[in-house]
């Protein structure tokens, strides 16, 4: 359930980058590395899960080059580097409804900070395919920080990067449990469920949007 907004006035929004600006599908992911290594999307899932390959990636602990060498000995066989890494990251599709928002927000001067948990490959992929990335004037991100959500020094490195207090930021991701950690520390969060509802949500907190 959304909490009241508070009366500080905001000046910088956060947005989670997956499943908000673009949608993306691990089990698309499994899948396609599976047909690269003779097994089912199931058992690369099972695999990369125990191994928390992804989690090492997202965290900055493992190289592309890395993750590659692991993801190979995990099911004992050769996989070409480039078609390992076109299969992890050709898994995202843009949400088109979210990209009028950014504009709207940008013409009126509000900052806009990326807060992810994500690794170095999946970012640039998504930077390079679309356009939607250019919107933000900075980026708070898990395999840059060392951390991830729901831990703090995450929020608090994307309030640092505002150059507001907490009460100041706006910040929207699909995941409850992350909302809960930001509104924690302070900052204004609202679970994400489309674009709409978070246009309400910021018209509610004072930010002038059209209807």
């Amino acid at each position: 359930m959304e909490m009241e907004p508070k009366n500080r006035e905001i000046r910088c929004c956060f947005f989670d980058m997956g499943n908000v600006l673009v949608y993306f599908s691990h089990k698309l992911m499994y899948e396609q590395i599976g047909k690269l290594c003779n097994r089912t999307g199931d058992e690369v899932s099972e695999l990369m899960n125990k191994s928390k390959l992804l989690i090492k990636m997202e965290v900055g602990k493992l190289t592309e080059e890395e993750f590659h060498l692991e993801l190979q000995n995990l099911v004992s066989g050769e996989i070409s580097y480039d078609k390992l890494k076109f299969a992890s990251n050709d898994i995202f599709e843009l949400n088109h409804d979210i990209v009028p928002l950014l504009k709207e927000l940008k013409r009126m001067n509000f900052r806009l900070i990326v807060l992810s948990n994500t690794g170095k490959s999946h970012f640039e992929f998504i930077r390079e395919k679309f356009e939607i990335l250019d919107f933000f004037d900075d980026y708070t991100l898990s395999y840059q920080v060392g951390a991830m959500k729901p831990m703090a020094t995450i929020y608090q490195d994307a309030v640092m990067k505002s150059g507001c207090q907490p009460e100041e930021c706006f910040y929207t991701d699909d995941i409850s449990e992350y909302i809960d950690s930001a509104r924690d520390l302070g900052i204004q969060a609202v679970q994400f469920q489309n674009t709409d509802q978070i246009r309400k949500a910021m018209r509610k907190r004072g930010i002038p949007l059209p209807e």
